[in-house]
């Protein structure tokens, strides 16, 4: 987190409804790189389901997942 406030993608505000607390609020930075973000993750999915299918992709994902399952224990 504190190299995406560095870089200017995010910025702690003080709560206002609790003072003790801070709020981790996107900048408009923030905002512009999640849409960058969001068009190349659409843009490699279109490829992905060119190569593979609808079905494909979703037990590629699946399978992902269950990787993703088995490295936590």
């Amino acid at each position: 987190m504190l190299h995406m406030e560095r870089c200017g993608y995010l910025e702690r505000k003080i709560d206002p409804d609790d003072r003790r607390a801070r709020l981790v609020v996107l900048t408009a930075e923030g905002h512009a790189a999640l849409g960058v973000a969001a068009e190349r993750i659409s843009r490699i999915e279109r490829k992905l389901v060119a190569t593979l299918s609808e079905r494909g992709l979703a037990e590629l994902r699946q399978s992902l997942s269950r990787v993703q399952e088995a490295l936590r224990d």
